[in-house]
């Protein structure tokens, strides 16, 4: 479900502050002895039930007590489009072949820094954990048009518990999800003038419609979602040039069924930082490479 951003003022943060829930206990999944610990959250007021918030005249970020972090784009006090996640975290596991077999949410959520929070002026930090020893941990940084994370990763011993998947990840459009689309929408219409641009490398742009089938796009360092908000595109870059973003297309086979871009991590790379840039889509870009398209239906599952 798609939450829908507020306008934080002077008399909210009085408000909000006032009503503090500690780490409560939630249900546990199944098989586990143990009930699932969540961050601190706001007992009441307009932050109820969030363990962060920061909030500006450009975007409102949200932090919730299972460890995700939601972002609404922000124009004269009033949401300027969809909301998105930029951060879950999301255990995943190997079979014997090596094919993914089950995913699981952390059991433990530990906060690193002041929570609940509201406007936060430091980094904020918190771990997360399995049973089985995996162990994650991630801080935020709320710039005034941006947000960086940070994420490290320590997979099992045994390798049961092999990456850490956290992804930006984008809702289907209306009447478009999987399973359930609307025949009576015009398809084209819905998704006029929303692209994903994708930047393999610095010679290669690769632009993908809504409508169009998605493919099997090649990893990258850097990638532009466009039309989706008002006033706003957004851009999410890598902090290491040898590392990438993959694209991922969760439902049905077009971006308009809803997609994301994973930053996973695991034995091989236990260490990513990653930013997310909420720009002027009018404003002068850098001439792109030649476009290029890879065929093929992307799947996956919801992270």
């Amino acid at each position: 479900m798609v939450q829908r951003g507020w306008v934080l003022g002077a008399a909210v943060l009085a408000a909000g502050v006032a009503g503090i829930l500690p780490a409560a206990a939630a249900p546990g999944r199944p098989g586990s002895k143990e009930s699932t610990n969540a961050l601190p959250s706001f007992a009441d007021g307009p932050a109820k039930r969030k363990s962060v918030v920061y909030t500006n005249d450009v975007y409102e970020a949200w932090l919730s007590p299972n460890g995700y972090l939601s972002v609404t784009l922000q124009k004269g006090g009033k949401p300027a489009g969809p909301t998105f996640r930029l951060f879950n975290a999301t255990f995943w596991g190997r079979d014997v072949k090596g094919g993914y077999v089950f995913k699981d949410e952390p059991e433990i959520m530990e906060p690193e820094s002041a929570m609940p929070a509201l406007q936060p002026k430091e980094p904020v930090k918190f771990s997360f954990g399995m049973e089985k020893d995996a162990k994650g941990s991630v801080e935020f940084v709320f710039g005034p048009s941006s947000i960086s994370v940070d994420v490290k990763f320590r997979p099992t011993a045994s390798g049961e518990i092999s990456t850490l998947r956290p992804s930006a990840y984008f809702l289907n459009l209306p009447g478009l999800k999987t399973g359930a689309v609307d025949t009576n929408v015009d398809v084209a219409a819905v998704c006029e003038g929303k692209v994903v641009v994708m930047m393999p490398d610095p010679k290669t742009t690769t632009t993908l419609g809504f409508a169009e089938e998605a493919g099997r796009p090649a990893p990258c360092p850097e990638w532009v979602v466009r039309g989706l908000w008002d006033g706003y595109l957004v851009r999410g870059k890598v902090d290491s040039k040898s590392d990438t973003y993959q694209f991922w297309q969760y439902g049905g086979t077009i971006p308009a069924n809803g997609f994301g871009f994973h930053y996973n991590l695991s034995k091989t790379l236990n260490s990513r930082k990653v930013s997310f840039h909420f720009e002027d889509p009018n404003a002068p870009a850098v001439p792109p490479g030649p476009a290029t398209r890879v065929p093929g239906p992307v799947r996956g599952r919801r992270p």
